[in-house]
């Protein structure tokens, strides 16, 4: 049986409040790898039951965790669910929705910019159809001004909070980077440097691409740091040298 929302607010505005973002850097648990939703604002609501809906998990039977080992899966209460988080710099994440309802009953799910508006992820029951899933949607977002913006995904029940339908998040808290783009002589070894932040003692991992063919020999994979040496027979060309850390990539182009 249906419960109206309006019939059961008065008893289930259980908001579990928390602040948490104060004091963390800009990545720090963006991905949800703490296990719970420090560094995040929650705004959260049971369900008619008095059960939480809004959680961090590992796994799941409708998806598989895009970046890391875990990921946010919220779910409408008596009232909107929602968490909020400002970033600084750029972000790339991925969004699904797991819709649990018929038509009838148009729950609801928004990922989006607070400052401008700009919506990165918008589902609903009318929208993908009775009891049906989305994929995973990828999005990313950087501020065009340079100031800091508010990050906000929510859920909604639509006239009940009997059953509920959820959004899928997961952000990727890793920054790789690689200088370049670089020149490097045949016959001779070249060092290249690459930056990872939000990944304390990850492995990382070096490749290298040539249009010609060429592959570069590798020092120390698990370094920032790494020495290609060139063949001195190599025909001259481009070359695509990567660092990837935890499944996350930066390439640079080497002219050789």
């Amino acid at each position: 049986m249906k419960i109206s929302n309006v019939a059961v607010q008065a008893l289930f505005l259980l908001s579990l409040s928390s602040p948490f973002a104060v004091g963390c850097s800009d990545l720090e648990n963006a991905g949800f790898e703490s296990g719970d939703f420090s560094c995040w604002t929650t705004s959260f609501f049971t369900d008619y039951y008095g059960s939480a809906v809004a959680s961090v998990i590992s796994s799941d039977s409708n998806f598989q965790v895009p970046f890391g080992s875990k990921m946010a899966k919220i779910g409408g209460g008596c009232q909107t669910n929602k968490i909020t988080r400002t970033f600084t710099g750029p972000i790339t994440g991925e969004a699904a929705w797991d819709g649990n309802e018929s038509t009838t009953y148009n729950d609801s799910g928004l990922v989006r910019v607070i400052q401008d508006g700009t919506v990165l992820f918008q589902a609903s029951i009318v929208q993908y159809g009775s009891f049906t899933n989305s994929q995973w949607m990828p999005f990313s977002y950087s501020s065009a001004s340079g100031n800091p913006y508010t990050l906000e995904v929510s859920s909604t029940n639509a006239i009940d909070c009997s059953v509920t339908s959820y959004v899928y998040l997961d952000l990727q808290e890793i920054s790789v980077s690689v200088g370049g783009p670089y020149v490097a002589a045949v016959g001779t070894a070249t060092s290249f440097v690459g930056e990872v932040s939000g990944c304390t003692g990850c492995a990382t991992e070096w490749s290298v691409d040539c249009s010609n063919g060429v592959v570069g020999s590798f020092g120390d994979a698990a370094s920032l740091e790494t020495t290609v040496s060139f063949p001195a027979d190599a025909e001259p060309g481009i070359c695509s040298l990567a660092l990837t850390a935890e499944g996350v990539s930066s390439s640079t182009k080497v002219c050789l």
